[in-house]
Formats: structure tokens, C-alpha cells, sequence
């Protein structure tokens, strides 16, 4: 067995960019899957480190599973003082201290005392040990080892769906086939190489995730889940001698920890830095792909701050440390920031996003293993220049020519069909826009892939041109109170 490492890497990515510093704008096109790779193609996943350290833990699983139903436990012995009908065990202590503190009577009539309150011995099973916290975060870890590949390998097979193409839909971007091609150059040809093992995999750990979901419910498991403080790795008598516990012991420690030191090694770390570099290249890769010219390709991808602009709109792009700001002009201004799922909103932006992987649960998903990460961005795009634009005469989708529907009171584009609605919140009184696709109809999720690729066909169910976010049922969800208006 070898320790767990990230299997995601964003490395590649800022090591390309530090051994190009001087990469501009302009070439920047030219370098996407030749050499600076925004989407992984899977040939640089390694199946043989990940096939062995599922092996190692399914080997587990079983002892795992038995600690959590008949777990060692520590009975907890402490005196309490409890109301009459409360107290079990009465003893001479008991008596003792009750003559000693007349606050704990009730009354006295006669030779007869009436006690309100008595001192008493409680038994309590302790089950927040540090083996079952061991054990517990052992359990945490195999969970999360398996959900994060999930998430990758799910996101390289799904992409295939992407692979079908209509040259008269109107409904994606112009340039979405172009920008598909380039990041799918490699992944075409590998795709047969890795794709059967992808599979086997991925229904190994669905596997594994659901045999181990149902013991979270385990007592073990509530009472330990949120052990608070460092936790060092270290040997115990009963994670010696205990056989199932000595088994999760020896896992824990060949896969999670370092070797040579204590320090529990968590395998969801990642150099932020990396990951921002990725950010970064990732949204300058929309802008263009989306049709935004920047006003100076010359500009180094290091610089921290660039212009692009668009039929009449433009929009800045800066980072501040690992904060994105969007910043729409062109009849008003319109702000967007893009913020760390750890960071706190900031307040002065006209609309505030969390941006991470998706077992973060941000708000927009960006990861080098989703093919669709880029259109995320892009409908940022789309919303800052709807909301910047008062006019409504060029189309922000196509750049087309708007004309006015005075019957259902929206902006629709013929050549793309993009519609612009001002609507009303009828719980708050504020306005908002909506936008979506003229005539486009809701449609179920049929396919048989499973929950992931479920996920991914109900947030593109419009093209990623509705600017709200919608229910599963295709309701566009009010972005003042986020609930649904049926009116």
C-alpha cells in the first residue's frame, strides 16, 4: 500500500505558466492542449495508485463495518445532582451530602424529609475514545478518497456526451464547437484507452460509497464525527491487540499518513495557488471563446488586470489575491466576484459567487476534470451584460439585433433566440432579469448514466443562458427571495 496522494492536480498548469512567463494573449490560444491543458484528458490518470488503495481499503471495509456496529466503549462514571424521579443509585454518599445542603429539600414534615434534588451515580457510555475517533475519521477519509475520484473519472466519461454536434443549433454559442475542440484534442484519441477502466472503477466506489453510507447513522458515528482538536496518529494498546482495530490502524497509517512523522497527511490538499492559476487561464479562455477581444494582447498571463471588449460592452478582469472580480460597462455598471467557497462574500459587488470543485458545493463549479466548467463562466458573462445593458438593442448572446415582444413584455433575439425579461419578485417588490431560450421546452432527465450526469443535464438544460438558476422541473427560481413565482 502507498499513501493517498491528490489524484487531481493542477500543477501542470502553473507549471506551464511559470516556464512561460512571457506567454501573452495573443499566442495564448495556440498553447491550449498543446502544453497548457484546461481539461483533463485521462491520460494522465494514474488507475494503478488508485486501483490499490481501493483495493487496500475494500480489504478493510468488512472490519470497519464491525467496529461500527458493536464498537469498544468506555463506561463513564460521574456524580450529578438530579431530581427525585431521576436518581437511580442511591448510596450512603447520597444521604451524606443531602444532609449537608438544606437547598435540596423540599419540605419537612415531622421526622419525614421530603428531598427535592439528590446526588447521584450516573453510568454514561463514553464512545468518543481515541480509537473510534480513529476509526471515524478513517471511515471520513475512504468516504471522501472515493467521492473525489468519482467526481473525476465522472466528469471524463461524461464528456463524451458532449461530443454531439448539430452545425444548425442555435441554441449554443457560435464558438462552442471551437472551443469543445480544443479542449477534447486529446481527449478523442484517449478515450478508448482509459475508458472500460474508468468504468470498472467508478462502479467499484459507487459500491463502496453505498455499503458504508447507511453506518453514519451508527452512534459511533454522531458521537465522534465532530472530535474537535489536532489529532496524532499513534499506537495504542487496543489498536494493537484488537484485530479489527488494528486493521483500520494499519490502513489509516499507510494511507493517510506521512511517513516518518505523526502529522495526519490530508489527501484534499491542494496548492491554492495552483488551483488559481487554473482559475484564472480558465476565465480568459471563456472570454475569448465567448467572443471578447482584449483591448492589449500583448499583456502577460501573470498580469493581475485585463480588458476585453465586446458589441459596445466592456468587461475587466482582475484578481485580488484569489478573488475574481467581473466588472461589466456599457449603458451601467454591473460587478460580479468570484470568491473562495471558504471566503465570505464581499458586499460591495453587485452579485457575489463561490467558486471550487464540486464536493465543495460552491456556487459555480470549476475543475479541470469538467468539460463544462468554461460555460459556467460564460454565463457569468451573459448576466453582467444583460444587467450593464439598458438599451436592449444588440443581442450579448449572438450580438444580433433584439426587437421587443409587447405582448409577453421580453427582449428575443431571431437569430439566436436569447430572451431578456424584467420581471418582479412578488414577495420582496424588487425587480430582477431573466433570461432563457424562446420556445425552448423542459424535458426530463432520461438518461440511465446515474446522479452525476443527472446534475450536469439539469444545469444545462437551457444552454447555460438562464442567468437564475432553476428546479429540477424547470422553474426559474427568483433570485430575490429564491423561491419560485407560479403567477
Amino acid at each position: 500500500m502507498s499513501e493517498i496522494r491528490e489524484q487531481g492536480t493542477y500543477a501542470p498548469v502553473a507549471s506551464f505558466l511559470s516556464t512561460h512567463p512571457s506567454l501573452t494573449l495573443k499566442d495564448f490560444d495556440a498553447t491550449i492542449s498543446h502544453g497548457l491543458d484546461l481539461f483533463s484528458t485521462g491520460v494522465d490518470f494514474d488507475f494503478e495508485h488508485l486501483e490499490a488503495n481501493l483495493s487496500a481499503m475494500e480489504k478493510v471495509i468488512p472490519a470497519l463495518k464491525r467496529i461500527f456496529k458493536k464498537p469498544l466503549i468506555e463506561l463513564k462514571e460521574e456524580d450529578r445532582i438530579l431530581p427525585v424521579e431521576a436518581a437511580e443509585a442511591i448510596s450512603n454518599k447520597t444521604l451524606s451530602h443531602l444532609s449537608q445542603h438544606p437547598e435540596l429539600w423540599d419540605k419537612i414534615e415531622g421526622d419525614t424529609l421530603t428531598p427535592r434534588q439528590l446526588l447521584t451515580r450516573t453510568y454514561q457510555d463514553l464512545y468518543a475514545t481515541y480509537e473510534n475517533v480513529l476509526v471515524v475519521r478513517y471511515y471520513q477519509k475512504v468516504l471522501s478518497y472515493c467521492r473525489r475520484n468519482l467526481v473525476r473519472l465522472r466528469g471524463m466519461m461524461y464528456a463524451r456526451l458532449s461530443l454531439n454536434i448539430n452545425l444548425l443549433d442555435r441554441e449554443n454559442h457560435r464558438n462552442y464547437y471551437v472551443a469543445l475542440e480544443q479542449l477534447q484534442a486529446s481527449y478523442i484519441k484517449n478515450y478508448a484507452a482509459f475508458s472500460s477502466r474508468a468504468e470498472t472503477d467508478i462502479r467499484l466506489m459507487e459500491r463502496m460509497v453505498a455499503s458504508l453510507l447507511p453506518y453514519a447513522n451508527r452512534p459511533i458515528y454522531r458521537h465522534c464525527k465532530n472530535a474537535k482538536g489536532k489529532f496524532l496518529l499513534r499506537k495504542t494498546n487496543i489498536l494493537s491487540m484488537q484485530k479489527d482495530y488494528h486493521r483500520v490502524y494499519v490502513s489509516y497509517r499507510n494511507l493517510f499518513a506521512h511517513h516518518g512523522d505523526d502529522g495526519v497527511y490530508e489527501e484534499n490538499q491542494q496548492n491554492e495557488a495552483e488551483y488559481h492559476a487554473f482559475i484564472q487561464c480558465l476565465l480568459l479562455y471563456a472570454a475569448k471563446s465567448y467572443g471578447f477581444v482584449p483591448t492589449d494582447d500583448s499583456l502577460p498571463l501573470s498580469g493581475h488586470s485585463f480588458v476585453f471588449r465586446l458589441a459596445g460592452w466592456t468587461m475587466t478582469m482582475e484578481n485580488e489575491g484569489d478573488i475574481f472580480w467581473l466588472r461589466f460597462q456599457k449603458d451601467v455598471s454591473y460587478q460580479i466576484a468570484l470568491v473562495p467557497k471558504a471566503k465570505k462574500a464581499d458586499r460591495n459587488a453587485d452579485a457575489v459567487y463561490t467558486y471550487g470543485e464540486w464536493d465543495e458545493k460552491p456556487d459555480v463549479c470549476l475543475s479541470l476534470d469538467d468539460i463544462d466548467s468554461f460555460r459556467r463562466l460564460e454565463r457569468l458573462f451573459l448576466e453582467g451584460m444583460v444587467y450593464s445593458d439598458l438599451t436592449r438593442d444588440t443581442c450579448p448572446f449572438c450580438q444580433g439585433k433584439l426587437t421587443y415582444d409587447k405582448k409577453s413584455k421580453t427582449y428575443i433575439c431571431p437569430s439566436c433566440h436569447q430572451t431578456i425579461q424584467e420581471k418582479q419578485c412578488s414577495n420582496t417588490g424588487k425587480t430582477y432579469l431573466s433570461t432563457g431560450i424562446s420556445h425552448a421546452k423542459w424535458l426530463p432527465y432520461s438518461g440511465e448514466e446515474g446522479e452525476f450526469e443527472r446534475d450536469h443535464y439539469l444545469e444545462a438544460m437551457y444552454r447555460y443562458r438562464n442567468i437564475n438558476r432553476d428546479t429540477p422541473y424547470g422553474e426559474e427560481i427568483c433570485p430575490r427571495c429564491h423561491k419560485v413565482h407560479h403567477d
